[in-house]
């Protein structure tokens, strides 16, 4: 459990919370380590305070990842529509998916396919059913495959099932294309950032600004990675390694905010790099740009906070 707030003068930690300084701003944290679920309080002095931003976040123990037994994937078919039926319209398709018994070992995601083209976005729960509209597709014989990933992100296809489709307007694919569904997402996704193998990172806003997720698009699975501060309207940069520099943020109502935080795609890890930034007042709109000398510049409508960056 944790208490954040930003410029003024540093409380003393409420009662059973260890006092953390995050940067000479006058910005800090304090936290306490929770054994279990309840109500918990921290305290917070803002009599010297002009402006200010305050948050409790409650932060999870970490689930060890399931180790696969060598060799085994996961068991998947097409149980309907049967081999060799004629289907019109929109008709449901449905998937079985099973895991070899292993502790903690689970079905985390089924996609279907169909000629050997993802349809749609991958389903997480069980049952796994698929909506398909055959008249997007032309007149004639269509195969139909699943894919399912477990836990350990190990994944298992199914046998083909041979179909055919029979609509009065079929459509074409290689002219027109055919969309997905719309996706719930689990945030305002307000920053958004393509990651190195298609993952998408999702950064939400204003007081929300420490809340980030990373999607896979081909599982349909969220990995929560929250960050350190709050980096609502800053100034975002990919390097070459596919790291994302990211400059500023938050600090409440037209309030820049001194920092510099690196997130790892590889390991879904933020770093902060509080050195190396400071806040400046200019009076222009949101915005990001770079130049030669790697200098981001991160700006809310009258501060902004500038990250110098030397590759070693």
């Amino acid at each position: 459990m944790c208490a954040f707030w930003g410029n003024g003068t540093v409380p003393t930690p409420g009662a059973g919370f260890t006092q953390l300084v995050t940067d000479g701003w006058d910005a800090g944290m304090e936290y306490e380590v929770a054994g279990s679920a309840g109500s918990y309080d921290g305290t917070w002095n803002q009599s010297s305070i002009v402006q200010s931003e305050v948050q409790m976040i409650a932060l999870t123990a970490a689930t060890p990842t399931p180790t696969p037994i060598p060799g085994s994937t996961p068991t998947v078919a097409i149980t309907a529509p049967a081999a060799g039926a004629t289907l019109t319209g929109t008709v449901t398709v449905t998937a079985s998916a099973s895991e070899v018994a292993e502790v903690g070992m689970t079905i985390a995601a089924v996609q279907l396919q169909v000629d050997g083209v993802p349809l749609g976005t991958a389903a997480n729960a069980s049952p796994y059913t698929f909506s398909v509209n055959t008249a997007n597709f032309a007149n004639s014989t269509h195969s139909l495959t699943a894919t399912a990933w477990d836990s350990a992100n190990v994944a298992g296809n199914s046998s083909p099932v041979s179909v055919n489709f029979s609509n009065s307007n079929p459509g074409n694919p290689a002219q027109f294309g055919v969309m997905s569904g719309v996706v719930p997402l689990p945030l305002v996704s307000v920053h958004q950032a393509l990651l190195p193998g298609g993952k998408v990172l999702m950064v939400d806003g204003e007081w929300a600004g420490t809340d980030a997720t990373v999607w896979n698009p081909v599982t349909n699975i969220f990995d929560e990675v929250p960050v350190p501060v709050n980096i609502f309207c800053n100034g975002m940069d990919q390097m070459a390694d596919g790291r994302l520099l990211v400059a500023g943020g938050h600090g409440g109502s037209h309030i820049g905010m001194p920092y510099g935080n690196i997130f790892d795609p590889s390991a879904n890890t933020w770093t902060v790099r509080k050195s190396t930034i400071r806040r400046r007042i200019r009076g222009v709109s949101s915005a990001m740009r770079r130049s030669p000398s790697r200098t981001i510049r991160a700006f809310t409508s009258c501060r902004t906070a500038e990250f110098w960056w030397r590759r070693p």
